[in-house]
């Protein structure tokens, strides 16, 4: 869904520059976390969540700890869930372009 959410969802010029996929970081606490989607000059951070890897309590609670270290850094997580994502990827889009040209005019 990684893959298809980049190439089909995720805007790219000339709206706002384009994501670096995968994007590794250090977290305050000493974790190294991959984002799916980054733009590193804006801090914002994109996740396209699957049922597979986020459905389940414990998951959501992992990944609601990870934002709370992100936002502690500046980062601002957007989180896209698969069926948003294929009912609404030009909503989706819009959001993004957003909240990202909104961080990069600061």
């Amino acid at each position: 869904m990684e893959i298809w959410g980049a190439l089909e969802v995720l805007p790219g010029p000339p709206a706002v520059p384009p994501p670096v996929r995968q994007h590794q970081l250090l977290l305050g606490d000493g974790r190294r976390v991959h984002l799916d989607a980054a733009w590193p000059a804006a801090r914002v951070a994109v996740e396209l969540d699957g049922a597979a890897f986020h459905g389940s309590r414990k998951q959501r609670e992992r990944d609601l700890r990870r934002d709370t270290a992100l936002a502690a850094l500046g980062w601002v997580v957007l989180r896209f869930s698969y069926a948003r994502l294929m009912s609404d990827p030009e909503g989706c889009r819009r959001e993004i372009v957003a909240v990202v040209s909104a961080r990069l005019t600061r």
